[in-house]
């Protein structure tokens, strides 16, 4: 059995000003929008107050899987803690999809129960939430590129600029046309807005939790490169999952064509471990060498099977 790898550096280079800066701006706004809400009656901008507390809370544990990813391997955890950020991108989406469903409820019973909303307070709240989370958004913004458990808090924040937005609109609306069913309209376009920005997280993050090969990833495309590649035979009992949205991994049994040494069989390994590194981005490889028959079925193998 051969094993390949390729190291990187950690993609990831927040700083804790930028988790701490972006969690008080949101318990700031939280803590405001709350106030203004009682006062004006507007359920938009209780609902923006609640999505903005659960941002405080995503955060924090964002930054806490960001700290524990970044742990040395040991040898009861061989692979690392690299999937703290992935279980903690899961949560935060979780957590996001269950605020607007209930949002989305709440909403709907005002909607056909409208109420008095005072549309200069809302407004007022509302573009406080815009700047603070407009801050928040571009502490962040780095690090939602290179890791998915960032990218998640911050499609949580970007999610609460949209609906600041959209409180302020709702807000002019109810001031100068005197509309009382827009307030929870905005509420519901709100909800839908973040469902569908955070559905693809989720997604994402459960296929890794369930070592799923990536959706772009074509298998039979990969075994194919493999079976090019001289003295293979045929490729087999093919595994490919992600550690993290980093790093791939790839375990197959390879039969090969004639009983060669060692010396010739480790620049095969070389050979088919630099296509899959240079062509698909596989980070590590491990193969189990065969020589006509696979001990896994106890059978000949046939080619390209």
């Amino acid at each position: 059995m051969s094993h390949e790898h390729h190291h990187h550096a950690d993609a990831s280079s927040m700083k804790v000003g930028s988790f701490l800066g972006a969690t008080l701006l949101n318990l700031a706004i939280t803590a405001a929008e709350v106030a203004g809400g009682l006062i004006s009656g507007s359920l938009a901008l209780l609902s923006d107050a609640l999505h903005n507390f659960s941002d405080g809370f995503s955060l924090v544990l964002s930054y806490a899987a960001f700290k524990v990813s970044g742990r040395a391997r040991n040898r009861r955890k061989t692979f690392g803690y690299k999937r703290a950020g992935i279980l903690a991108a899961m949560i935060n989406s979780i957590l996001l999809i269950s605020v607007s469903v209930f949002l989305l409820q709440e909403a709907l019973v005002r909607l056909f129960h409208p109420s008095e909303v005072q549309g200069g307070v809302v407004i007022l709240l509302a573009f406080v939430g815009v700047v603070g989370n407009l801050f928040s958004v571009l502490l962040l913004h780095r690090g939602s590129r290179e890791s998915l458990n960032v990218r998640a808090a911050y499609l949580h924040l970007l999610g609460d600029l949209a609906a600041s937005f959209g409180v302020i609109a709702g807000g002019v609306f109810i001031l100068v046309l005197h509309w009382k069913w827009i307030d929870p309209v905005v509420s519901i376009l709100v909800s839908l807005y973040i469902f569908a920005q955070v559905w693809g997280i989720l997604k994402k993050s459960f296929n890794i939790l369930m070592q799923g090969a990536p959706e772009d990833f074509s298998v039979a495309e990969i075994e194919a490169a493999v079976r090019r590649v001289d003295q293979v035979f045929n490729i087999h009992h093919v595994h490919i999952w992600s550690l993290d949205e980093h790093e791939l991994f790839l375990e197959a049994h390879l039969n090969l064509r004639q009983d060669l040494a060692v010396s010739e069989t480790s620049e095969i390994l070389n050979a088919i471990s630099k296509i899959l590194h240079d062509t698909f981005g596989i980070e590590h490889t491990t193969f189990q060498v065969e020589y006509q028959c696979c001990p896994g079925v106890g059978a000949i193998v046939e080619e390209g099977r």
